[in-house]
C-alpha cells in the first residue's frame, strides 16, 4: 500500500508541474524526507498524508483509497475514519 500513495504523490505532484523541492518546502519537510515518501521507502504517517493532501489541495481519501482489488484495509478505512470529521470539505 505504500507504493500506491507513493505513487499516487508522485503522479500528482508531477500533474500540477510541482519538483520535489517545491512539495517538500510546502509541506516542511527535508527533501530527503520527501525522497523516501515518494520513493515508498518509508511508511506514511497520517499527519504526512494530510499535509500533503492540504499542500495539494486534495482530499486526503484520494490518496488513500483502495486501487479497486476489493482487499479492504481495516487500517486505511479507520485513518479515513478518523480524519473525515476533520477536513473542511
Amino acid at each position: 500500500m505504500r507504493h500506491e500513495i507513493a505513487s499516487r504523490i508522485v503522479r500528482l505532484r508531477e500533474s500540477r508541474g510541482l519538483n520535489q523541492t517545491a512539495l517538500a518546502k510546502a509541506v516542511g519537510f527535508s527533501c530527503a524526507s520527501m525522497s523516501l515518501n515518494e520513493s515508498g521507502q518509508t511508511d506514511f504517517r497520517l499527519s504526512t498524508l494530510e499535509k500533503v493532501a492540504e499542500a495539494m489541495r486534495i482530499d486526503v481519501r484520494y490518496l488513500v483509497a483502495s486501487s479497486g482489488d476489493g482487499a479492504e484495509r481495516p487500517a486505511i478505512a479507520a485513518a479515513i475514519a478518523a480524519i473525515s470529521g476533520r477536513l473542511p470539505w
